[in-house]
């Protein structure tokens, strides 16, 4: 090979490098270009639902969270959904002294709850939810209890009926009879939806009663579903 045909080579070299490198520069900035405009469309969204949730905290009398700004990190994982509370004393009722849940209360889970739900699991990027049932002091009476046996199969959509026989045994049946509910409602199958009992430990300002009093009070019969990310 010819010096003049080595220095042709080395040019042609040079050259075919020169597109490799303008063609990874165009595919770089391209894959950029895609993934800012997905991070707007997402933060349109995102702004979108805040507004909604906002209107519907508002009517609740909530406090609002601050918006996201362009810029910002949306990243908030000390901010805690807000707690939605099922109050006996507000309609939200079981049958006397059982998890059979009214009528009324299940049109209500099924309507406005799981639309909140919705709202706020998308606002917080949440995706479990949490139900907790609570009871008053009052003694529930010396019955023999199945959820040693029940409880799980229940909880996943069998039929069996659960017998419990203290508050919170109540507390967990209730929140379980509300999960079933929950778990079969659309729009809410992203979501982990888990039962929990806090019994008669929990006074409605989230406070341990400071003695046993043993007495009835429709305040602080309640279901309260929170939101979180799983771990």
């Amino acid at each position: 090979m010819t010096r003049r045909n080595a220095s042709q080579l080395h040019l042609q070299m040079g050259q075919e490098t020169l597109y490799l490198l303008i063609a990874l520069s165009w595919g770089a900035a391209i894959t950029l270009l895609i993934t800012l405009l997905a991070m707007q469309s997402r933060a349109v969204e995102l702004q979108r639902n805040y507004d909604v949730v906002a209107e519907r905290l508002t009517e609740l009398g909530e406090d609002i969270p601050e918006p996201v700004q362009d810029g910002d990190i949306i990243d908030r994982p000390n901010d805690q959904p807000p707690i939605i509370t099922l109050s006996d004393e507000d309609g939200f009722r079981f049958e006397s002294g059982s998890a059979s849940i009214t009528s009324s209360f299940r049109e209500s889970l099924t309507a406005d709850v799981a639309r909140q739900l919705v709202e706020l699991g998308s606002l917080y990027d949440a995706d479990v939810i949490e139900v907790i049932g609570h009871t008053d002091e009052e003694p529930y009476g010396s019955r023999p209890s199945n959820l040693d046996i029940t409880l799980i199969g229940h909880i996943n959509g069998e039929s069996n009926p659960l017998r419990v026989s203290d508050n919170t045994g109540l507390g967990m049946a209730r929140a379980a009879a509300v999960v079933n509910v929950l778990r079969a409602t659309p729009g809410l199958e992203g979501f982990e939806i888990v039962a929990l009992s806090a019994g008669q430990t929990q006074m409605t300002n989230g406070r341990i009663p400071t003695q046993q009093s043993g007495l009835a009070d429709r305040t602080r019969r309640r279901i309260e579903i929170r939101l979180r990310r799983a771990r």
